[in-house]
């Protein structure tokens, strides 16, 4: 830092350019830096979606439903954690099946209707770290994983989410 100062002085730039790298190099510089790092994996090996986010017509109640996550194609697969955070909950509900929610700050994401689950509620997990098997528990057709993701507590479209993560690898 002492050497960007010494340098702007005897190139002659006025004190705002001075002021304008300073705050750049303390505001931008570590923000780069957390993206640099930011480790990021897949919850399976191939992301095939079999259900997409929004309204849709219940496969099993025959209503209209707003579906709030996306379903991926999946056999007996195991479940990555897609980023580093904090389970909030692992268990069982009638309609999710056995669950896994994780905490990544303002960011939840759900992973529902599994046939095994390997965390406990408020373990760490790493980003690619084995979460659980794929399953077909709670209200389901069929084995599949039902992806959700929660921004400061609503739903957004997981497969955008997942496809801004992969531009950013």
């Amino acid at each position: 830092m002492i050497s960007l100062l010494l340098n702007f002085c005897l190139c002659g730039r006025g004190i705002k350019s001075l002021l304008l790298a300073f705050w750049l190099s303390v505001l931008l510089l570590p923000k780069i830096h957390f993206a640099q790092q930011l480790k990021i994996s897949s919850p399976l090996p191939k992301l095939i979606v079999t259900s997409p986010y929004g309204k849709r017509i219940h496969p099993i109640l025959g209503v209209q439903k707003f579906h709030s996550g996306i379903d991926l194609k999946s056999q007996s697969d195991t479940i990555k954690s897609i980023l580093d955070g904090q389970v909030l909950q692992a268990g069982y509900n009638r309609q999710l099946g056995n669950f896994i929610a994780i905490k990544h700050g303002a960011l939840e994401i759900w992973y529902a209707h599994l046939s095994r689950i390997y965390v406990m509620a408020e373990d760490m997990v790493s980003a690619g770290e084995n979460i659980g098997i794929t399953g077909n528990t709670g209200l389901a057709t069929g084995e599949h994983l039902h992806l959700a993701i929660k921004i400061n507590g609503y739903f957004i479209n997981p497969l955008k989410f997942l496809k801004a993560l992969q531009n950013h690898n």
